[in-house]
């Protein structure tokens, strides 16, 4: 600093080294408060039989659930049938009496590979919104999508590219996309990752 300062009147020394200061200060470590209080609560599980048809299609896989209007979505992760089920959850007394599953809706892919991991119900466009993680290995990219009650893909929404499979900092395989929820504004969508991304280092060990 003493090079930098050569030269320079003793008023803006004493200017530069405040403002190097005050930079140096603002630059720490803001705590974190935190909520010894916060817990959480097991209330219930409902297992599903493993026979349970609903249009010819077996229930099972299910990776996401949203709620909207008395229905539950629920999206399946079979990525060579992808789809997503209607249902309602009984609940009586904090506690799961009944799952009935009414309605299945078939995705209309042409990539033959969609790897369905979360979903949403938007209110504003009553489409429903999902995430699938691709396939590294096949070369598939991840989406994040939207379909209508048909089932029919109406909007691609625009990722960064370093999500793509074929680039240097690409998700790992089976690691993509994951959970999405809306962001506390309602103006649009947060997405987390299953795990690192490759340029991030190795994957995490359990």
């Amino acid at each position: 600093m003493l090079n930098i300062l050569v030269g320079i009147s003793n008023a803006m020394q004493k200017l530069i080294i405040l403002f190097i200061g005050i930079s140096i200060l603002g630059c720490k470590s803001v705590a974190v408060k935190t909520n010894d209080t916060l817990q959480l609560k097991f209330l219930s599980e409902f297992i599903l039989p493993d026979d349970v048809l609903v249009d010819n299609t077996l229930v099972g896989g299910l990776s996401g659930i949203d709620f909207h209007d008395g229905h539950y979505y629920l999206a399946c992760d079979d990525s060579y049938n992808p789809r997503y089920y209607q249902a309602i959850i009984e609940i009586k007394d904090a506690l799961i009496s009944n799952v009935i599953i009414d309605n299945v809706v078939r995705i209309k892919d042409t990539s033959k590979l969609l790897d369905l991991e979360s979903i949403r119900y938007d209110i504003k466009t009553n489409r429903i919104h999902v995430t699938t993680e691709g396939n590294v290995y096949k070369k598939k990219k991840p989406y994040f999508f939207s379909v209508n009650a048909k089932g029919e893909i109406e909007k691609l929404f625009k990722i960064p590219t370093y999500f793509y499979e074929n680039m240097v900092q690409r998700p790992t395989h089976n690691g993509g996309l994951e959970g999405l929820c809306k962001s506390y504004d309602g103006g649009g969508y947060w997405i987390s990752m299953e795990l690192p991304l490759a340029i991030d280092g190795p994957e995490p060990q359990l």
